[in-house]
């Protein structure tokens, strides 16, 4: 038989524990549901701080997990639910179909669904603006495809870049050439 620090001796009836099996059954303790190994834990706490830090983290913990009063639930309310999680968007109560009906009364239902329509109705506006606003950039505003852009739709990137230069060069051209008109030449 050890001595203890704090004096007596360990008896046979109440054998050491160790860190590991008190770290296991910390919770346990705390609950009041190890009453069979409660003396060995509390002598193991009163010879090791660290576990006695663990307890006293888990009593800390606990407090915050306190039960409070029974919430009433409705008739029919497990049933309800199993139905919406396997069965969509209606629940089964006994035999008859019960449509699920979102929580709230019938003045703010109205409300969301007016919210909704007009939502929806902006949505179709906003793509209806998208598709002129398109149309209108892919013409030349007199309501004929721009002839620039379809003749650069069959062309290839080094066509492009041949008549972007000849292009330039003739702006280039027909700037100098104004410039000359303007000083008089």
């Amino acid at each position: 038989m050890a001595p203890r620090p704090f004096g007596g001796e360990e008896t046979m009836e109440e054998p050491n524990i160790s860190c590991e099996e008190v770290q296991d059954l910390v919770f346990a303790f705390v609950d009041g549901e190890a009453a069979e190994r409660a003396p060995a834990i509390r002598r193991h706490l009163i010879d090791c701080a660290s576990c006695r830090a663990v307890v006293q983290e888990a009593n800390a913990l606990r407090g915050w997990f306190e039960p409070t009063d029974e919430v009433p639930v409705p008739a029919g309310f497990a049933d309800r639910v199993a139905g919406l999680a396997f069965g969509g968007a209606e629940a089964r109560t006994g035999d008859a179909l019960v449509p699920f009906a979102p929580v709230g009364d019938d003045a703010a239902r109205a409300e969301r669904g007016r919210l909704v329509d007009f939502a929806v109705m902006l949505t179709a506006v906003a793509a209806a603006a998208l598709i002129v606003v398109t149309l209108l950039l892919a013409t030349d505003g007199r309501g004929g495809v721009d002839a620039d852009a379809s003749m650069q739709a069959d062309m290839s990137l080094e066509d492009r870049l041949e008549e972007l230069e000849r292009r330039h060069a003739e702006e280039s051209a027909a700037g100098s050439s104004a410039a000359d008109g303007a000083d008089g030449r």
